[in-house]
Parts: structure tokens; C-alpha cells; sequence
């Protein structure tokens, strides 16, 4: 049981010290929390809420949009050219 507690402990962890958004969190944000896409992983974004970055995951088989800011299907999102040429391959 106590390993159970160790490993989750240490996924958080991990998770929290690499939830870097490409763009700093501003400090407010006013009325809703503000939306970044992840330039490295186009299945998670982040949302920053009053300066602090949350890192989010789409469901499986899911991409962020950031036109609309949701999860999408992927032939619905609009890939960058870098992602795209990583797919062809």
C-alpha cells in the first residue's frame, strides 16, 4: 500500500514540475481562466488560472483545438507544419 502512495506521489510530482506552459501564466486573468496549447504535445494544453499552469489531457484519440480551445477529433484540428511532418513519418 505504501508503494501505491510512493508512486502516485511521484506521478504528481513529475507532473506538477513539468506543467511549463510555452508562454508564461499571466497573473489574472480576469473573469475565465486563459488556454495555451502545448507546442510539444498536441493531445494536452494548459489552463492558467491567476499565474499557475495546469497541465490538461485530452481524452484518447483526442487533439487540442486551439481555434475553439476544445478536444477535437484530429481532422478537425488544424496541425502545425512541424506536426505534421512528424505524422507523415
Amino acid at each position: 500500500m505504501k508503494v501505491m502512495y510512493a508512486v502516485a506521489f511521484a506521478t504528481i510530482l513529475v507532473a506538477l514540475v513539468f506543467a511549463t506552459p510555452p508562454e508564461p501564466c499571466p497573473a489574472h486573468n480576469g473573469r475565465y481562466p486563459i488556454i495555451l496549447p502545448n507546442p510539444d504535445d498536441l493531445a494536452t494544453f494548459y489552463i492558467c488560472d491567476e499565474g499557475r499552469p495546469f497541465l490538461m489531457t485530452c481524452a484518447k484519440g483526442l487533439l487540442f483545438n486551439s481555434k475553439f480551445n476544445v478536444c477535437d477529433w484530429a481532422t478537425n484540428v488544424k496541425l502545425p507544419e512541424k506536426s505534421e511532418e512528424i505524422l507523415r513519418q
